[in-house]
């Protein structure tokens, strides 16, 4: 019953080391293919992996938001701002 014990826990220990061993050689593929991949690439692309710095947007014909909307925005931050001024005026 012992051999058979041991031969079970060989055969487990050498299942284990498998698995192991296999994902550390996939993983290592991996970036031996992600390296050669990038020294295929051509050196000088015209592909860039960043945005556009000077690249601005059209310039807009009529605003964004209407006139008559802008004033009633205005007005109720100002209605806010002296409603948070009165509150923290107010002694404690």
């Amino acid at each position: 019953m012992r051999i058979e014990f041991c031969a079970l826990l060989a055969r487990h220990a050498v299942l284990l080391m498998l698995f192991v061993l296999g994902g550390c050689a996939t993983l290592a593929r991996d970036d031996v293919a992600d390296s050669h991949a990038a020294q295929r690439q051509p050196a000088s692309s015209t592909v860039h992996d960043y945005l556009p710095v000077h690249d601005l947007p059209p310039q807009r014909d009529e605003p964004l938001i209407p006139a008559g909307e802008q004033d009633r925005i205005k007005t109720e931050l100002t209605a806010a701002q002296r409603q948070a001024q009165r509150v923290s005026a107010k002694p404690k």
